[in-house]
């Protein structure tokens, strides 16, 4: 015998809505508990030294007026105690990079691969104020493929906080571009 229409489409729903439901829970609770039991840490001098020099590099490379180029700013310190910088670029064709990009690259060009602590900076032109963002999806697997070691680099995410990578990147790519 068959079912009469309705029963069956409302059973549906009720369905529907219990795994949407559960689904929901578990994200909540997941985030959460990853917010509630990261290892917090507050921003040092040298932190917000670092701050300091991603804005200076914006500044510094506001003049080359360029459209969706130096609008963030990134800097980064080695163990070695070496600072590198980087500005994001874009361009018509699609191809852009962000400032961590650069920070790494120049980085590299000078001989080194781990990564202390880095920031990115992002100036606000309708509101002329910087933000402290934290790095793109990217920018976080290139960091953890420099360097196996850059797992444990401290990401300063906000203006107060930093994280160590592998909290912003539990799941990475697993591995490194090392030889």
């Amino acid at each position: 015998m068959q079912r009469p229409e309705g029963k069956t489409q409302s059973r549906r729903v009720y369905s529907f809505l219990g795994v949407a439901a559960v689904l929901i829970f578990r994200y909540i609770y997941i985030g959460w508990s990853n917010y509630l039991f990261r290892e917090k840490m507050k921003l040092t001098k040298e932190d917000k030294k670092l701050i300091e020099e991603a804005k200076q590099i914006i500044v510094k490379s506001q003049p080359v007026n360029l459209i969706d180029t130096g609008e963030v700013g990134s800097a980064l310190i080695t163990p070695k105690g070496n600072i590198f910088r980087g500005v994001s670029m874009g361009f018509y064709c699609g191809i852009g990079s962000c400032g961590e990009y650069q920070a790494i690259g120049s980085m590299i060009s000078n001989g080194e691969k781990e990564i202390k602590t880095i920031v990115a900076v992002w100036y606000d032109e309708k509101k002329k104020k910087y933000e402290v963002i934290p790095p793109c999806g990217k920018c976080r697997e290139m960091i953890a493929q420099a360097s196996k070691k850059n797992q444990n680099t401290e990401v300063i995410i906000s203006g107060t906080k930093k994280v160590k990578l592998k909290e912003l990147l539990p799941y990475a790519w697993g591995g490194s571009i090392e030889k």
